[in-house]
This record gives C-alpha cells, structure tokens and sequence, in this order.
C-alpha cells in the first residue's frame, strides 16, 4: 500500500512539473473584466490594428460590438435582416465578417445560416445589411438524430484556404468522440455540405474536448476547448496536430484570435463558476518552445 500511495505522489508530482514547464513556455497576461453586455461573448476578430469585433450567443441581439483592444466598448452595429438564434463564432478576412448562426446544442436545427457582412459598412454604419450564406449537412437525417450521433453542434469558425472552416462540438454518447470539420463557401448561397475531415480534440467529453472557437492564419488552424489550445497543419490529406498548450483550470473560453505569431486573445463567457466575462492574452511561442 505504502508503494502504492510512493508511486501515486511521484506521478503527480511529474505530472506537476510537466504542467510547470509548459507554463513556463506559455504565459497568460492582461486579465480584463469584460462590460456586462458581453457576459455571453462568443466571438472575437481583428477589423483593423485597434479595433477588435465581438459577438454574443444565442437570445441577443444580431449585432456587432466594436471594442478597442483593451475591452473598451466604441460602439454597436445591428444587422436588420437577421437574428441570433446561436451565434457561436464569427470570423474576418480582408473584406468581410462572418457571424456564425449555427449554434445547435439538440442537433435539431433546420436554420443553419451564416451572416456575411462588409467590414467598411461595420467601420462606418450603425445599422447594417447582411449577405446569408446557408447550409445544412449531407450527413444528417434526423432531427434531431440519436444520442449516438450528435454530431451537428458548432461553435468553431474560421477562414482558411478562401473557404470558412467548421468545427462540431460532438456531443455524442457514442463511439465516434472526434470533431467532424466542413468546409464551406465564403460566398453568399444555399449549400450541402459533407464532412472533409475528422480530427482527435480529446475523450473527455464535449464539455472539456468540444470545440468552443476556432481561428487560422495562412499555415497554421488554431482550436480551442474549454482547457486548451490546440494547433493543426494539414498534411497528406489530413489534419495533424503540431502543438498544444493546456490550461491549469477550466473556464468558459469561447473566443479566439492569434494577433502576432505567439500571442492570442482569448475571451470567457460569464459563468456562475469561473466569474465574470473577461478577455486575456496567451503569450506562447509554440514554433520556438
């Protein structure tokens, strides 16, 4: 017994140190409580380099919330013709902002909608007009489908070879626990769309695997859990993870956004557990670690 409990301790205390030294290549600064109408933020991006946009998830408003870098609201932009069912992620390229309606906890969504909306009219504008890009998945036939096949929530969104990328958040009971990836248009349009990829984020179950944000820049895919970063190349046809940064605790992190080549912005939603909203920088230089 005593060997036992010697083994135990000298595990935890290697798992202790090993944490320890990924802290030490990865450092989280600049904590900023976030004002209470972004207590359910769940999107971040980058317009221009002083002003950052942010969305909320589902039962806001349809709009947009212009924000300097340090979290500082400038002001708010609300799309006319849409609404925000599940708003779960949003990203920019060079000419526009897509705000991601595809938040789908039960699986039984039929609305599944992305809102396309140019960045000059969010820079100048107060009331905006948006583009829809709509889509469902070829794979599903039930709504919702069984237990085992909950494989249709997405809260991950990003652009990357001049398509928009989305990450499930598998909520299934069953064997397949992996994030299915599709890919999909960036112009406005009703689309079909199959599964391109599947990747490993993790077995824990979606409230610590799921994918809750995404980002990209032109080599690398960033995803995000509620416990770690994760970085994807594609390779040979697939996508394989190159790095990964896990936190020491568990939050409510739904927002991502790489701002230079080892620092990202991260965003938590309100949570009666971790606190309030707030917005942090991740310095880890995972190229160089």
């Amino acid at each position: 017994m005593l060997f036992a409990l010697e083994n135990s301790m000298r595990f935890s205390l290697i798992i202790f140190f090993l944490a320890l030294a990924g802290v030490l290549h990865a450092q989280i600064h600049s904590e900023i409580l976030l004002d209470e109408s972004l207590s359910e933020i769940s999107g971040i991006g980058l317009l221009d380099e002083s002003t950052m946009i942010a969305i909320n998830d589902g039962g806001n408003k349809p709009e947009f919330i212009l924000m300097d870098l340090k979290g500082n609201i400038q002001r708010k932009v609300l799309i006319t013709n849409g609404s925000n069912e599940d708003w779960e992620d949003l990203t920019v390229d060079d000419e526009y902002v897509y705000a991601g309606d595809f938040g789908n906890n039960l699986n039984n969504r039929k609305n599944l909608i992305i809102y396309r909306v140019l960045i000059a009219d969010i820079l100048k504008k107060d009331v905006v007009s948006a583009e829809k890009i709509k889509y469902r998945y070829d794979e599903q036939k039930q709504f919702p489908p069984s237990a085992d096949s909950l494989f249709y929530d997405v809260e991950g969104m990003c652009h990357f070879d001049d398509s928009l990328w989305l990450f499930t958040k598998n909520r299934s009971n069953g064997d397949d626990k992996d994030t299915w990836v599709y890919v999909i248009p960036k112009t406005p349009g009703d689309y079909n769309i199959s599964r391109k990829y599947k990747l490993n984020s993790g077995r824990s179950g979606w409230w610590s695997s799921g994918i809750t944000a995404a980002d990209a820049d032109g080599k690398f895919i960033y995803l995000m859990t509620y416990d770690k970063v994760m970085v994807f190349e594609r390779s040979k046809g697939a996508l394989e993870e190159i790095a990964r940064f896990e936190f020491i605790t568990i939050g409510q992190r739904e927002s991502l956004l790489k701002i230079s080549d080892a620092e990202f912005l991260i965003a938590d939603e309100k949570n009666s557990i971790f606190g309030e909203a707030k917005l942090y920088s991740l310095h880890w230089d995972f190229i160089n670690e």
